[in-house]
């Protein structure tokens, strides 16, 4: 299976790509099978190429395995689970694995409630940079 390169994409394709604002948000929805994940690949790698350093996370794990052995990945793009970014998220600026309801349940009331009380230093290390979120 290879990924579709930019020149394959549809024009709705296309004007979704044209559209999205290099610093701001943009939600992309469509039924399976519509190119999202493809639109959120191809943004990844147009800011990329503005020394930019981008996340792309994902719920779907086989999907985060195939997006993430894209061939000619920049080394500053980063494809992963959803799950997987939010650990390292938290823990970068906590120390510590998130709260949890249940297993694989995260807890963002509290989380929510630990950022609200945050420190600045903390504060700074949450800082996501460029998040993409596919199947959000």
């Amino acid at each position: 299976m290879r990924f579709p390169p930019f020149a394959d994409l549809d024009r709705d394709q296309r004007r979704i790509y044209a559209e999205a604002p290099a610093d701001g948000a943009m939600l992309v929805t469509g039924p399976p099978g519509t190119g999202k994940t493809v639109i959120a690949m191809h943004r990844a790698l147009r800011l990329s190429k503005d020394n930019r350093s981008v996340t792309i996370i994902m719920f779907n794990k086989v999907l985060s395995r195939y997006t993430g052995n894209f061939p000619n990945m920049p080394d500053n793009v980063n494809v992963t689970h959803m799950h997987d970014w939010v650990i390292g998220w938290y823990r970068a600026a906590f120390g510590k694995i998130p709260p949890e309801k249940e297993k694989f349940v995260i807890d963002w009331e509290k989380i929510r409630n630990k950022i609200r009380v945050a420190s600045e230093a903390q504060l700074k290390k949450l800082n996501w940079g460029h998040l993409i979120v596919d199947e959000g």
